[in-house]
């Protein structure tokens, strides 16, 4: 209990307990019957008397005797279990040395209160430096974050503004690439007529084709006759000669049969000749022949990739693939032309050849049976 409770709580009689140790008397051990024959009191020294307040009074402590004004002290002994009068003395002398004792263990307490206070000082004081070290660093961090916060931002701003750019520009090429496919589209649409126009032409290619197929099955056709009647002619021609050959071992002179030798040479020459156009015609036949197959392979790769173009759904597409068909229609027209013309030239040689031939082999062979006969 602290002095300043026992001043709070009123007198420091108060404080003290009601029971007494005897241990803070200055003379404990005193005997009592040494003062059994006082006759004054032994603190304020007045007489005693048998009745009043100059009553004698023995005083349970110190055995003395006391009035009854220095006696007016009562405490209860616990180890007697009774109440006993004290004098004045030996009340304040209690008290004082209780005092003192309350003060000492108050002081005690108040130096470990103190101790205890410093240690929790010391305590607070290294939470609070420990605080304050996580204070700096989460301030150098929050400084840090708030740094990079308004780096974002600006980068932020930056994309922000370079993509409203790209928003601006990409709306730009959408317009444009909107007009272009529109564009695309009409040049779609009159790409497709001309491919129906293209594709009637090629129909009608296809039917010339067909035209200079049979043609060139009817020059096979004829060339075949003429090598027929050309091979009988020439067994005509070698049956003459070997007739000839024996009338003339038989019946001529030696001057006609020189004459007879270089005939026979020149009609060995002119058979040879003959054999050399022939092969020469076979040749243009079967080139005629490959030229016609060529030109079916052409027309059908033409209307494949026509097909194919007109299943595309991209009009950039579509019109890339419609140019090679264009210069393709150009090139068949261009060789449909030139082999009809061919045809056709091959036709009057043919014709030319056989009445030339026919008529000088028949001349010839006239001539010869004259002048064997």
């Amino acid at each position: 209990m602290s002095l300043g409770s026992l001043n709070s709580s009123g007198t420091i009689k108060d404080s003290l307990p009601n029971s007494f140790d005897t241990s803070y008397l200055s003379n404990p051990k005193t005997d009592k019957s040494a003062y059994k024959k006082d006759k004054n009191c032994s603190i304020c020294g007045s007489p005693f008397t048998l009745l009043g307040s100059t009553q004698k009074n023995v005083c349970q402590f110190c055995y003395h005797g006391v009035c009854g004004r220095c006696c007016s002290q009562t405490v209860y002994e616990a180890i007697k279990d009774e109440a006993l009068k004290i004098c004045d003395n030996c009340y304040s002398e209690y008290i004082k040395t209780q005092v003192t004792s309350k003060i000492q263990f108050e002081i005690m307490d108040v130096k470990a209160q103190n101790r205890f206070i410093e240690e929790q000082i010391v305590k607070e004081q290294k939470a609070y430096e420990s605080e304050k070290e996580m204070y700096q660093k989460g301030k150098q961090k929050y400084k840090e974050i708030e740094e990079k916060i308004d780096q974002n931002n600006k980068r932020t701003i930056r994309q922000r503004d370079k993509i409203q750019a790209s928003i601006g520009r990409i709306g730009e090429m959408m317009i444009k690439l909107e007009a272009k496919v529109e564009e695309l589209s009409l040049i779609a649409q009159a790409k497709e007529i001309k491919v129906n126009n293209y594709k009637n032409e090629i129909s009608d290619i296809q039917g010339n084709t067909d035209k200079n197929n049979n043609a060139c099955s009817d020059i096979k056709n004829s060339i075949e006759e003429y090598n027929i009647v050309n091979t009988k002619i020439n067994d005509d021609i070698v049956r003459s000669q070997e007739e000839q050959e024996l009338g003339i071992l038989n019946s001529f002179r030696p001057s006609d049969e020189v004459e007879l030798t270089f005939k026979l040479r020149r009609l060995r020459t002119q058979i040879e000749e003959q054999r050399a156009e022939n092969k020469r015609l076979e040749k243009k036949k079967q080139e005629l022949r490959k030229e016609g197959g060529a030109k079916t392979a052409a027309v059908s790769a033409l209307s494949t990739s026509l097909l194919v173009s007109q299943g595309g759904s991209n009009p950039v597409t579509f019109c890339a693939k419609i140019m090679n068909p264009i210069k393709i229609m150009k090139i068949m027209k261009e060789k449909a032309g030139t082999q009809e013309e061919e045809i056709n030239a091959l036709k009057k040689e043919l014709e030319e050849i056989k009445n030339s031939e026919k008529i000088d082999q028949k001349e010839d062979f006239k001539n010869k049976l004259k002048r064997n006969k």
